[in-house]
């Protein structure tokens, strides 16, 4: 799956967050960071770019960012405008 994330434009680091985001569901940066093996900095900034273009969002849950998928009918029409 990662590579058809690639195809459509995300970076590999990006189709790995997103990914993760798939197998875990909602899950906070810091979690993220860790089961990607990817800095906490960086993996906010994935995130925020992700957000950016549509594809995860976030919740606050009890005082903590929560990301999840938004709408992978966002990823649907990316793909489409590739």
């Amino acid at each position: 799956m990662k590579e058809e994330l690639q195809k459509l434009g995300m970076t590999k680091s990006e189709a790995l967050i997103f990914e993760l985001l798939i197998k875990y569901g909602s899950i906070s940066g810091s979690q993220l960071a860790k089961k990607s093996g990817i800095d906490r900095s960086t993996t906010y900034n994935l995130l925020s770019s992700l957000n950016a273009k549509g594809f995860v969002s976030y919740v606050i849950k009890d005082g903590l960012k929560v990301y999840q998928i938004s709408n992978l009918e966002n990823l649907k029409k990316f793909a489409e405008e590739k």
